[in-house]
């Protein structure tokens, strides 16, 4: 298990003007939280299932972990943690460092 050395990103949902100005204001070197929005909570509740947020939950808590440690945590299948996983970096929240690892993005 790896120490995790970045707060998890804030999750939420918010309308596409609000992401034009949080990007204007990086642009501005105006620091804020890393966060990932989804523009209607219908997407969000697609995107995050009840196995994805536990993931989630999981790697805010004890940070960049292997899918095994991950499957353990929840008590998922290894294949089901796989495929949630990979759904999650497709959505742009985790990423996978190598093939048997998660963390936040």
């Amino acid at each position: 298990m790896t120490d995790q050395t970045e707060p998890a990103p804030r999750i939420g949902v918010a309308p596409l003007d609000e992401a034009f100005t949080r990007l204007e204001a990086a642009f501005q070197g105006i620091p804020s939280p890393k966060s990932h929005n989804f523009i209607s909570q219908e997407l969000a509740d697609k995107v995050l299932t009840p196995s994805r947020r536990n993931i989630i939950e999981v790697l805010t808590n004890r940070g960049s972990l292997s899918l095994a440690e991950i499957a353990t945590a929840t008590g998922q299948a290894i294949e089901g943690v796989r495929a949630d996983v990979q759904a999650l970096c497709l959505a742009g929240l985790l990423c996978q460092p190598d093939a048997d690892h998660a963390a936040f993005s």
